[in-house]
């Protein structure tokens, strides 16, 4: 009995450091990974103490109660993991957390030297993993959006799994009240516990894994979309976004206006003040463009000093309006080089769908023309596709606006 008994701790105990060494090579091999090697350190936290747990009346029982320390500590480093998630800072030393391990390491101590009781040991033990699970699952709950939502839903439901099942064994010990022979060994609820304790880990543990890659590949789709120098959506992402609301208009027989800008003198800014500045400027325009289109237009960075708004469901006039609040924006926020302003202007294109224009290098086209008349008007000034001499001319829409405003001298 005692040899089977052996066998089956051996093999939980092979399963449990075998997920945690698998943690850490994962994490090893993915330097992008945030929790991955502290979750794998805190599954062999909970594997050496569950072999330490397991000689409990073989040896002085200090070794065993540090075993059972050693378990709730994992659980702490657990906590830490998930704060990783949710980039925290400083995640794995959380005063309350470790405040929490400490004090029932203080209880299973006191329950093993001055008032002896294995059956007191081991309801602490079980109420304060339960305890620190359910704090893990409602840390889980608020984990990044930006990952897959299953394996997040898989790794919450687990751990109140997990809590449930330690919540059960202290329920289980009270009730079966105290043994003859006070050791863990002789706990019968100890095998069945562990059993279903490390299968929950290990599927834990594949959930975190999975959540990992999540975040991972999240993290590479927003590389490859993402304009490196400003944070927008570069050319290649842009171009597809355009597309698919191109598509989406004509499908749908709805409106659609794309505006094109571009700073002016920006080479005059690299050359007075370098490169530097040029990319900060860059930055600058990029974050007031966002902050001022709506919420469901689409900007991205072109290349160069170029950049490109799409505005779905948007008229051309409209679009002059949103872009005219752009504009102004623009001329009323310089760029603070050394305390001193930078005078920062766009000329800025816009072209819409209309019977003449259909397809996205017509659209694209026309935007640009109008960008070049509004460089040659003076620059810091909108022009529309419906300026040109009929050939973009909209009969449904009245003619918009042409907003003309020289650049303006910034003391």
């Amino acid at each position: 009995m005692l040899t089977s008994l052996f066998s089956a701790n051996a093999i939980l105990l092979g399963i449990l450091l075998t997920v945690g060494i698998l943690s850490l090579v994962f994490a090893r091999l993915e330097p992008g990974t945030r929790a991955a090697g502290d979750w794998g350190t805190s599954i062999l936290m909970m594997g050496l103490g569950y072999a330490m747990l397991q000689t409990d009346g073989r040896v002085p029982s200090l070794f065993s109660v540090t075993g059972e320390i050693i378990m709730l500590a994992g659980i702490a480093v657990m906590h830490g993991a998930i704060r990783k998630f949710r980039l925290e800072e400083n995640p794995i030393w959380s005063p309350d957390t470790w405040g929490f391990v400490a004090a029932c390491s203080v209880l299973l101590l006191w329950y093993t030297f001055a008032h002896p009781s294995a059956r007191a040991r081991i309801i602490v033990f079980s109420l304060g993993l339960a305890l620190l699970l359910v704090w893990a699952a409602l840390r889980s709950i608020t984990l990044p959006g930006n990952m897959n939502r299953a394996p997040r839903r898989l790794f919450t439901s687990v751990i109140w799994g997990v809590a449930a099942l330690f919540v059960a064994r202290a329920i289980g010990t009270i009730a079966a009240g105290p043994h003859e022979d006070e050791h863990f060994r002789h706990d019968t609820l100890q095998p069945f516990a562990a059993t279903i304790g490390v299968l929950l880990l290990t599927t834990l543990s594949i959930a975190l894994m999975w959540m990992e890659v999540s975040l991972l590949n999240a993290r590479l789709a927003r590389l490859v979309s993402q304009d490196v120098l400003t944070g927008i959506l570069n050319h290649r992402a842009l171009m597809e976004s355009c597309e698919r609301e191109l598509s989406r208009a004509e499908h749908f027989h709805e409106s659609l206006s794309i505006a094109m800008l571009d700073i002016d003198n920006f080479r005059r800014v690299n050359d007075d003040h370098g490169h530097a500045v040029g990319d900060a400027v860059l930055r600058h325009v990029a974050d007031l463009i966002g902050a001022d289109v709506r919420k469901y237009d689409t900007c991205g960075r072109l290349g160069g000093e170029e950049f490109l708004v799409i505005m779905p469901q948007t008229s051309i006039a409209h679009a002059s309006d949103v872009m005219e609040r752009v504009r102004q924006s623009m001329e009323k926020t310089p760029y603070m080089h050394k305390q001193t302003p930078l005078a920062v202007t766009v000329s800025i294109g816009i072209s819409g769908l209309t019977g003449n224009i259909t397809g996205l290098d017509a659209l694209m086209g026309a935007a640009e023309r109008a960008l070049y008349r509004a460089k040659r008007g003076g620059r810091n000034r909108i022009e529309t596709s419906r300026s040109e001499a009929g050939e973009d001319a909209d009969p449904r829409v009245a003619p918009s606006v042409v907003y003309d405003n020289p650049p303006k001298e910034t003391p």
